[in-house]
């Protein structure tokens, strides 16, 4: 296993400085930016492994300041699917989300958690942003749509 792990890293290191961001992803951050939209990152990754997908791109990344939360913080005791890492990165943004799942906190908590709202690629990420009690892009309505 230990093997396996570090010659995994080697390869991935290689590419992770040709990591590319999904189209419409820079756009759509400066336009929040622009805004004044408060946003944070909350990536499952190693901060390590975040600096190298990330160091390249910080024409998308430098628009979040120091608001970037890795899965290997010592603020994050549960990765995903648990809600801790959005509830981390949701207090960098000095909102009040208490702690633990949505269902457990009253709701005046529970109100400024539906104001969240996370862009998620993994399965387990969208069960810790439901956990949290935040919406998901896939959870907004369609203009025009009804439903």
């Amino acid at each position: 296993m230990d093997e396996y792990i570090k010659e995994r890293r080697e390869k991935q290191d290689l590419f992770w400085p040709l990591v590319k961001p999904l189209p419409g992803v820079i756009k759509l951050v400066e336009h929040l930016k622009s805004h004044k939209i408060p946003m944070a990152v909350a990536t499952g990754s190693i901060r390590r492994n975040f600096e190298l997908k990330s160091a390249h791109l910080q024409d998308l990344f430098g628009a979040f300041g120091k608001n970037i939360i890795c899965g290997d913080d010592a603020t994050i005791s549960k990765g995903k699917p648990a809600p801790d890492i959005f509830l981390v990165a949701a207090k960098a943004l000095e909102k009040q989300v208490g702690e633990g799942d949505v269902d457990l906190v009253e709701a005046i908590v529970q109100r400024e958690r539906s104001h969240g709202l996370v862009f998620e690629d993994a399965t387990n990420g969208v069960q810790a942003a439901k956990r949290a009690g935040m919406k998901g892009a896939r959870d907004l309505p369609t203009p025009g749509l009804k439903g």
